[in-house]
């Protein structure tokens, strides 16, 4: 059989394994040391690799990283699949191996990888001599690599504080007749001090240690979301009290004039609301399909997070979003809040 008729097809590649580990602070990065090892198995017609890269920048970090293919052969002559599976296969799953190691290193804070591609040819013969000679193989349905642009990003974290809020909170919604008022104005189930309070921080101790823990995790997540901060900082425009009672919706708004917004869930009873994030470009998508019911978050048009009670979500103020029916007989007890970029003088 002529070697010119045989075909291969990357049918399914995936991420089997990652971890990141730190060793030391953030850098600006150093030289990786990789090392690599292939496994391959499955059917003889569909064979499966496992490509893994451990990567170790000395005194940074380590990533270790299983990353996998299922191949299609078609017409494959025996003496054909040594320089398949060691040297051509892996040279095609290598790349998404590498951005995903790249990915888990700079969402940690260190310094970008720069890591060269791996001549699997050399790595052959270093390890069993002589490399097979090219055997006329043909690669259909040749992988591509999906990107995700213009992501929406969402900060989910622990507050990592024990405050006393729920009283305090309890406390301002019976002492503010103005919020009080606007509520039932505005028909808000509950209470909300957003057209009222305009000096939290100063009404009780737990409030002001509450701001200071949030300048932490907002320049956490500028950071993540690369922002560029340079002669600029992220200031607490306002914050503001939620207590929702049964009944209570926030139907879907966004956050005009600031930068990130968020909210500290202090109190989620059984019943509690999810907040939905929706969709930026939902207004220009005139024909797109509907997705799947098992479609990743980041495919969806809509995202319910049912956060818990400690929790502190962070995102840019211009993500849609609202709070659906609050149901069960105690209320949900929310501070949310704004930034703004501010010059730094």
């Amino acid at each position: 059989m002529s070697g010119s008729q045989a075909s291969v097809a990357l049918i399914r590649h995936f991420a089997e394994a990652l971890s990141f580990t730190a060793k030391g602070p953030p850098g600006t990065g150093g030289e990786a040391m990789v090392n690599v090892d292939l496994k391959a198995g499955g059917a003889e017609t569909r064979p499966e690799l496992r490509l893994r890269l451990k990567i170790e920048v000395s005194g940074q970090y380590a990533v270790d990283i299983i990353y996998c293919g299922v191949f299609e052969l078609t017409g494959m002559p025996a003496d054909a699949l040594p320089r398949l599976l060691r040297i051509e296969a892996p040279a095609l799953l290598f790349p998404f191996a590498r951005q995903l190691a790249a990915d888990a290193v700079r969402d940690a804070g260190f310094g970008a990888l720069a890591l060269a591609a791996v001549d699997f040819a050399r790595l052959y013969e270093s390890r069993n001599g002589a490399a097979p000679p090219p055997a006329g193989l043909r690669f259909v349905t040749p992988p591509g690599q999906v990107r995700q642009l213009f992501p929406s990003h969402l900060y989910h974290a622990p507050l990592g504080a024990d405050l006393a809020l729920e009283r305090a909170c309890l406390d301002l919604a019976a002492s503010d007749q103005a919020g009080r008022e606007w509520a039932r104005a505005n028909a808000y189930r509950g209470y909300t001090s957003y057209a009222s309070v305009r000096d939290l921080a100063g009404r009780d101790p737990a409030f002001a240690e509450l701001a200071a823990l949030l300048d932490g995790h907002v320049a956490a997540f500028a950071g993540a979301a690369e922002f560029d901060m340079r002669g600029k900082r992220l200031a607490l425009d306002t914050i503001w009290v939620n207590v929702m009672e049964e009944g209570g919706i926030h139907t879907s708004h966004i956050h005009p004039h600031s930068a990130v917004s968020g909210t500290y869930y202090v109190t989620t009873p059984p019943g509690a609301a999810a907040i939905c994030f929706e969709d930026p470009r939902a207004g220009l998508m005139m024909s797109a399909p509907s997705r799947t019911p098992e479609a990743r978050p980041e495919n969806r048009g809509f995202v319910q997070v049912r956060p818990q009670a400690g929790s502190l979500l962070l995102w840019e103020s211009w993500l849609r979003h609202g709070v659906e029916m609050q149901h069960g007989g105690s209320p949900r007890i929310s501070i949310s809040f704004n930034y703004r970029i501010e010059e730094v003088r």
